[in-house]
């Protein structure tokens, strides 16, 4: 979120409340650093509670008024367009005027321009930016679609790039290491399951709906009780998969310092391993 952003949008002056909400809505999205605003229309959908026309409506509301301007994308071919970016007009911060009642017909008409300031107002601060969270590291994004991916018990017609899309919101609330690990959990669940478990749905819709606090959230009491042949039986799937397997309840896999198995587990994963060019490897733990 840009506080320069969001400051100017509560400065704003004499909008509907609804439209003041999705005002605020596009400043809690715009990036100071870059001045990029690019939400789905799914989010906002959703963050507001209004349907498509409506929010449309209150779009162009908006965007009359002078306050932002959508930008769109042409997907060609009869595809018709999509907006790809908001960019809004920092720097008005009076009141929008806009039609009364009982005004002359040519008085009516919206005006895109800047008021001074009423009466006391609190006088507009300029916020430093860049220091929030708006980098989101999609490396690790690539590496969580990946996992997801490689689960054979999962929905049909996954779609990276609402997933990644998504993935940049959620990222905001949960540690997105956290959201990794809930997926090797939800994938090795599915692994030959014992009783009936559902398949994973779409990774968008999984993210958005917040399954990994349930995931991880289950996966505590798994944790307590782990014994020496747990970690045993994962080690052998971890050399035999060079790698790419390693149940999530169990916490990182070997190749991360913060892995949690014990000394003798890593030391022969390590000594297995030591001769595969291609098998990741497994950092020494410093003595305490």
């Amino acid at each position: 979120m840009s506080n320069k952003a969001m400051s100017w949008a509560i400065e704003v002056r004499g909008l509907p409340i609804n439209t003041k909400a999705i005002l605020m809505l596009l400043a809690d999205c715009h990036n100071g650093s870059t001045g990029q605003c690019n939400p789905s229309m799914d989010w906002l959908e959703e963050r507001s509670g209004l349907g498509e026309r409506a929010l449309q409506n209150h779009m162009k509301a908006l965007e009359a008024a002078g306050l932002i301007e959508r930008e769109y994308q042409y997907h060609g071919r009869g595809r018709g367009s999509s907006v790809g970016q908001f960019h809004l007009k920092i720097g008005i911060t009076g009141a929008v005027l806009g039609p009364q009642k009982n005004a002359p017909a040519k008085e009516c008409a919206r005006k895109n321009m800047s008021m001074d300031p009423q009466n006391g107002a609190v006088p507009y601060k300029e916020e430093p930016e860049g220091t929030g969270k708006s980098k989101v590291d999609f490396s690790i994004f690539e590496e969580a679609w990946k996992l997801y991916q490689s689960c054979s018990l999962k929905a049909s017609g996954q779609t990276k790039k609402k997933a990644r899309d998504q993935w940049g919101r959620s990222v905001r609330k949960a540690d997105p290491q956290e959201i990794l690990k809930a997926i090797r959990l939800a994938v090795e669940a599915r692994r030959a399951p014992k009783d009936f478990i559902p398949p994973l749905p779409d990774m968008f819709r999984w993210l958005k709906d917040e399954r990994y606090a349930d995931v991880l959230r289950e996966a505590k009491p798994r944790i307590v009780e782990t014994s020496i042949e747990d970690w045993k039986t994962a080690a052998r799937n971890y050399v035999d998969s060079c790698g790419n397997t390693w149940p999530a309840y169990l916490g990182d896999p070997p190749h991360y310092s913060t892995c949690r198995a014990p000394d003798e587990i890593l030391n022969r994963i390590r000594r297995l391993l030591a001769d595969d060019p291609a098998a990741p490897k497994i950092p020494q733990r410093s003595a305490a």
